[in-house]
């Protein structure tokens, strides 16, 4: 077996170890759903109305709003989607707010056990869906995702260096 051929078998050999990382870490979170334990009714805004619920989600530290839902009592329970998928594996807490121009008023918070989240007044539920997008931005920033990219370019450079032009010419 060649040099040309063996690099060309460990770039594709990365190659394959990169795509199974990624998929393994493609588990997006794409909404939540927040369910009352008991009624909210108590909860209004300052003109007696329902009030502007809002979710907002912990994930990698950082804490990241979604759109509050207008006047819109909890009744049997909200759904919020996100704008963006979150990386499943980075989403810590859930907290239930409502959404005041006065301030936000606290209402409930837990942490994240598998896909749900029980707090003392409302139990949250978050939808997962597969994201190749998350994947590449989780896999690529762990240090074996660093050194299987690193890898695959230097065996496609090496490669084309020692193939005279013919990119993963896997015949030749």
């Amino acid at each position: 077996m060649s040099a040309k051929s063996t690099l060309r078998l460990v770039a594709l050999m990365c190659l394959l170890g990169l795509v199974a990382g990624v998929w393994s870490h493609a588990s997006a979170v794409t909404a939540v759903s927040v369910t009352p334990i008991e009624p909210l009714d108590d909860i209004k805004d300052a003109l007696g109305t329902a009030p502007y619920f809002r979710v907002d989600v912990l994930v990698d530290g950082s804490w990241k709003k979604l759109s509050p839902h207008a006047d819109r009592p909890m009744g049997e329970g909200q759904r919020w989607v996100l704008s963006e998928p979150a990386p499943f594996r980075g989403v810590e807490t859930l907290r239930l707010l409502e959404d005041d121009i006065a301030g936000d008023d606290f209402i409930d918070e837990a942490d994240l056990e598998g896909r749900h989240a029980q707090g003392k007044r409302v139990t949250f539920e978050i939808e997962v869906s597969r994201d190749f997008g998350v994947g590449i931005a989780w896999f690529v920033m762990t240090p074996l995702g660093l050194i299987l990219v690193g890898a695959i370019a230097l065996g496609l450079f090496f490669s084309f260096l020692l193939g005279g032009g013919e990119l993963l010419d896997l015949a030749g």
